[in-house]
């Protein structure tokens, strides 16, 4: 599966999710991990000088999605025109049922690093339209249990 970030909510330097969750056809959350996933660029350590940035790759998969603590989130910089991609290897055949986009929460004036505009392609295939899907900004607030403020595709 590749993920193509290409707009922000409106920041021009920046792009980031607090995670993301896939679905089989069981309704189940599907097990990742690090050695399942990439990126280009990989997180905000790509940049010379920012070697000891919190917000890793790895956190797009550790569950902590509903938080406002940065240290729980992915961020990468973005550059508008170019392509900002996540891929995916699930490691084995899965028919996937549905992905929920948690958006980049951290505050309210740090939503706009989220992410706007993103294409998918599951095995080179174009899956969803080929403008994108808009993703939910996220309210910059940690929402009750019973909400989230994830974005179900599926």
């Amino acid at each position: 599966m590749e993920l193509n970030i290409t707009e922000s909510w409106g920041d021009l330097f920046y792009v980031g999710l607090n995670g993301i969750e896939i679905y089989d056809a069981n309704q189940e959350k599907v097990s990742l991990d690090i050695k399942n996933i990439e990126a280009n660029p990989r997180d905000m350590n790509s940049i010379p000088g920012h070697g000891q940035d919190h917000r890793t790759l790895d956190k797009l998969i550790n569950g902590e999605n509903n938080t406002c603590d940065d240290r729980n989130m992915w961020l990468i910089p973005f550059n508008s025109g170019e392509d900002h991609t996540v891929q995916i290897d699930l490691g084995r055949m899965t028919t996937v049922t549905a992905i929920k986009f948690y958006n980049y929460n951290k505050s309210s004036e740090d939503t706009l690093r989220g992410v706007k505009l993103l294409t998918i392609k599951i095995d080179g295939r174009m899956v969803s339209p080929s403008k994108g899907l808009v993703l939910r900004k996220a309210p910059g607030y940690i929402l009750p249990k019973d909400d989230h403020m994830c974005n179900d595709i599926g």
